[in-house]
């Protein structure tokens, strides 16, 4: 066996699902000396940061996905039908599908969210660059029409699953993989039953349409015991009482980190053959990230022909006229407006202040209320003439180094306004009503981590 590599994996990103931490995670893998390790979280991810920076720090390559709900038909339907998702697991080969991984999680949660963020086929393949898609577990669309599941009221139709496998290999070609997974339990064999009849239908279905087959573990722990804090977790998620017989359980399975030596021997035992754990290898090999962050990502401003610093600048002046037109000749001002303007420039803030005493006018349009500003950024020149501060630093002898200052370097500046947070929101929705796009990204924050959705 060429190795293993485990593709489908949760962790405590999993909301009440994954129990198992990041850095315990890329330990494990490293242990067992596999060259990469997966992130596949439920409809989120909120994790993948963190995994990312462990991956790189321990040695090995992160590989970046998540395991998507998938709409019954339309991800913009809320009709009752609905209700039944689907999964799917989808993976970025490359910073190209990293981005389209951040879009589609996005447009699941702004767009397509009903008891779950959800995606329909149509949107992804309008996303579909850069990724690796494999089938999914016995709860992908595939699988439920390939077998059939009684419990969800999906019919056996194998000429449907046949359908979306030839339309699933057209768009992806070989970066599509149909999935089988392992994690049945000796005494528990219905569970193990039903895997079974699937790994084999999706065996015989590679084999005759020459689509290659990659063998998972769907862990949700590290280790089997593990399952009865798992089974806590689930009954919280759920609003279930842990001693009823009937409450909805997941001990049946062995989800914990799979351990590549037992994964070639139930593959050589069950197949004769190794080729489904290789090709998890193959799929590492294709994957490579280098995510590059530290700097702020500024939206563009649409400045027309001009550029950044000219149409600033001519704005700036526009507020000499208004605010203060006898200092247009003043050596002092002119010279520190410059000086303003060119640290600006040099240190990549020119986008930001144009956003910024956009909103902040349009505000004061609306006549809605955001103070004179407060703090280090009432030492700005600019800010004063652009109408984002109420305040002449120049007659207050306030110092444009306390807010913006090349030999400090970073971006830990603000600019603090009274209620901005409606101030923002109010001026976004204006915004999205002129030309029907959505530019905004929103911080998530949980715990100490802070997140972006893009």
């Amino acid at each position: 066996m060429k190795g293993f590599v485990s593709l489908h994996q949760h962790t405590c990103w999993s909301a009440l699902d994954g129990l198992t931490n990041i850095p315990d995670l890329v330990a494990r893998a490293k242990e067992y000396n596999m060259p990469g390790v997966a992130i596949t979280d439920h409809g989120t991810m909120s994790g993948v940061f963190k995994f990312y920076e462990e991956c790189k720090k321990q040695g090995i390559n992160p590989i970046i996905g998540e395991e998507f709900y998938v709409a019954f038909k339309d991800m913009h339907s809320r009709e009752p039908e609905e209700r039944k998702r689907f999964h799917l697991t989808v993976l970025a080969k490359n910073m190209t599908g990293l981005k389209n991984l951040f879009k589609l999680s996005s447009l699941a949660y702004t767009e397509g969210f009903y008891y779950r963020p959800r995606i329909d086929e149509k949107t992804l393949a309008k996303y579909h660059e850069g990724l690796i898609v494999l089938s999914g577990c016995h709860s992908s669309k595939i699988s439920q029409y390939l077998v059939g599941d009684p419990e969800k009221g999906v019919e056996q139709d194998r000429e449907r699953a046949l359908r979306m496998i030839d339309w699933y290999r057209k768009v992806w070609g070989d970066d599509f993989y149909l999935e089988i997974q392992t994690h049945g339990l000796k005494g528990c064999p219905r569970p193990w039953i039903e895997q079974a009849k699937l790994n084999q239908e999706l065996i015989k279905v590679g084999r005759e349409k020459d689509i290659k087959v990659v063998l998972t573990a769907d862990s949700h722990y590290l280790d089997l015991e593990d399952t009865e804090t798992h089974e806590v977790l689930l009954c919280i998620g759920a609003q279930n009482d842990y001693d009823d017989p009937n409450r909805w359980s997941l001990r049946d399975w062995d989800l914990s980190f799979p351990n590549p030596k037992n994964m070639e021997k139930w593959l050589t035992d069950e197949y004769g053959t190794t080729e489904y754990a290789d090709n998890t290898v193959e799929i590492n090999d294709k994957v490579n990230i280098e995510w590059k962050y530290g700097d702020y990502l500024i939206p563009e401003f649409d400045t027309g022909e001009l550029s950044e610093y000219d149409y600033l600048r001519t704005l700036v002046y526009k507020g000499f006229q208004k605010k203060c037109p006898d200092k247009l000749k003043d050596k002092v001002y002119t010279e520190r407006v410059k000086y303003e303007l060119d640290t600006l420039k040099q240190m990549g803030y020119l986008g930001y202040f144009l956003i910024v005493q956009d909103y902040v006018n349009w505000a004061k349009d609306q006549g809605i209320g955001v103070g004179p500003s407060r703090g280090s950024a009432c030492g700005s020149l600019v800010a004063y003439l652009l109408n984002i501060t109420e305040i002449d630093p120049m007659d207050k002898g306030m110092l444009f180094e306390r807010f913006i200052n090349p030999e400090r370097g970073g971006k830990e500046f603000t600019f603090e306004l009274e209620d901005g947070t409606k101030v923002v929101k109010k001026w976004f929705e204006e915004v999205e009503l002129e030309d029907g796009t959505k530019k905004q990204a929103s911080e998530i924050r949980e715990g100490d981590d802070v997140r972006l959705r893009l």
